[in-house]
């Protein structure tokens, strides 16, 4: 059933009726939703915006004054989230994402097994509209020598969540889809560890609270930390953060401009323009590095995007001519003929620096707005220019190409130009982490099971969880995680323990 929240004069919710309340109607949230439902489920799904886009919606994501506004711009606040704009790209996590590796990586990996998130895979591909296709490369890719295989990856239509499911959910006896629900607090009971409501409140400022036996929050990585940062007024700090973690270890894949190539024409031949490659695993190992994919892409003529052909043709044909086209390249997106590019979708490492944390702004809802901590760490730089420096020499070995490496990739004492400086390196607006998953509160902000440290009825769905984010695309994985989560609240009838609790909820519950 759909219920539209705007317009209404005060909010009265059913009460005993809910098993899940959900926050997000992004691919997570419609994933955990549905799930939940196929099992008889009763799900109430809460949706901040409305069906369509709406700038007064948008604002609400616009990060505090002096924050890159990469942070809002690259996410949508509407019915099926983010997936209204999403490419497709879809790739499976490694083994080797799994592995605790803590010669490389000062933080926890994933507390999980590869097999646990394997196992959902297949259902995971129906949602995604994918069930009947196999991952696979890039056609014409060539086999290298050492380092680095052909990338595997599938392609969804892309799947509009929003598009595809709105009639389902509609329809549904099992799950009640609010929009313009947005969830401003959580209310505790007086343990300070069970969860008694989620607060709503409408864009005309009406609020009503909204109960269930379990709560999820599936809003986003920027979202979901922001979220339980506001919600202090119970448990300083906010909730989840007694080890100190909410919030930290943000991350994205970083892509770098790994410079140009020269291809073998005997080998781009047939119309082919790109290959994709990924990196291997004892090539990481023994570097200590994260994974990456890399990308060649290559053209037989001048290209350049958008309007004003003529003239972008001009000064196209000029730069190439010259050497100067990493200059105009700040100005609008070109490739030269004849010559190829190298870009990367590389891991980030999960460093505490790299943070989201609340300003004393505060939006049209009263939520204080976020600020973003976001740059390379020397895993990240490393990473980057082990990378670089391995593909030049397998590409060539190969017989694929002649690869040229940027002059900064050598430079050790000049920091990686970053975003907005030049663009020759930043993000795939994948957002992971800040609510990462872990064995204790110390190292996280969920447990395995993506429970929030110190509650017993408060759970975090989508790629906010991830402790490390690979190489791969992030949406995939995130709906193996939520489809996860479904199972682990359908098969837990009753609440779970409450292991973890923070020394201020053991006192209140002994007395």
């Amino acid at each position: 059933m759909l219920i539209d929240l705007a317009g209404k004069s005060e909010l009265e919710f059913p009460q005993d009726k809910y098993d899940v309340a959900v926050a997000g109607s992004g691919p997570a949230g419609i994933s955990l939703a549905l799930r939940l439902a196929e099992a008889g489920k009763k799900v109430a799904l809460l949706e901040a915006g409305g069906i369509q886009f709406t700038p007064q919606s948008q604002a609400v994501y616009q990060t505090a004054e002096g924050t890159d506004p990469y942070f809002s711009a690259t996410r949508l606040r509407f019915f099926g989230g983010t997936s209204n704009h999403w490419a497709g790209r879809c790739r499976e996590p490694e083994p080797v994402d799994f592995e605790e590796r803590p010669e490389a990586y000062e933080e926890s990996g994933w507390p999980i097994s590869f097999a646990e998130i394997k196992k959902y895979l297949a259902p995971a591909k129906a949602i995604l509209d994918l069930e009947s296709k196999e991952f696979k490369e890039k056609e014409g890719t060539q086999d290298l020598i050492d380092s680095f295989y052909p990338d595997l990856e599938l392609l969804s239509p892309p799947t509009r969540f929003g598009v595809k499911y709105l009639d389902t959910l509609q329809s549904s006896e099992l799950i009640d889809l609010y929009v313009n629900a947005n969830v401003v607090d959580i209310s505790l009971k007086e343990d300070l560890a069970s969860i008694d409501s989620f607060a709503v409140k409408t864009f005309d400022n009406v609020s009503g609270n909204i109960q269930a036996k379990n709560y999820v929050i599936a809003l986003g990585a920027v979202e979901n930390a922001r979220l339980l940062l506001n919600c202090d007024r119970q448990i300083d700090g906010g909730l989840g953060n007694g080890g100190g973690m909410l919030g930290t270890c943000f991350m994205d894949h970083v892509n770098v401009r790994l410079g140009k190539f020269i291809p073998d024409k005997d080998v781009w031949k047939d119309g082919i323009s790109s290959m994709a490659y990924y990196t291997g695993d004892d090539f990481i190992r023994s570097a200590g590095i994260g994974a990456s994919n890399v990308t060649m892409g290559y053209t037989a003529k001048a290209e350049s995007d958008g309007r004003g052909q003529a003239v972008k043709k001009f000064l196209v044909e000029r730069a190439c001519n010259w050497g100067l086209e990493d200059q105009l390249s700040n100005v609008f997106q070109f490739v030269c003929p004849e010559e190829g590019r190298l870009s990367t979708l590389t891991e980030q490492d999960p460093h505490r620096k790299n943070r989201i944390y609340l300003s004393e702004e505060k939006d049209t809802l009263g939520l204080r707005r976020v600020s973003v901590d976001w740059s390379l760490s020397d895993f990240d730089k490393k990473t980057i220019k082990a990378v670089a420096e391995e593909f030049a020499i397998q590409a060539h070995r190969g017989g694929v190409a002649r690869v040229k490496l940027p002059e900064f990739l050598f430079e050790e004492d000049v920091k990686l130009p970053f975003y907005g400086n030049g663009y020759l390196v930043n993000g795939h607006a994948h957002h992971m982490g800040a609510t990462r998953m872990a064995e204790s509160e110390k190292d996280g902000v969920v447990d395995p099971n993506c429970r929030v440290f110190g509650t017993n009825n408060l759970y975090v769905a989508g790629s906010s969880v991830f402790p490390r984010g690979g190489a791969h695309n992030p949406t995939m994985p995130l709906v193996q995680l939520a489809l996860r989560l479904a199972d682990h609240l359908i098969d837990d009838g009753s609440l779970p323990d409450q292991e973890g609790l923070s020394a201020e909820q053991e006192l209140l519950q002994e007395t």
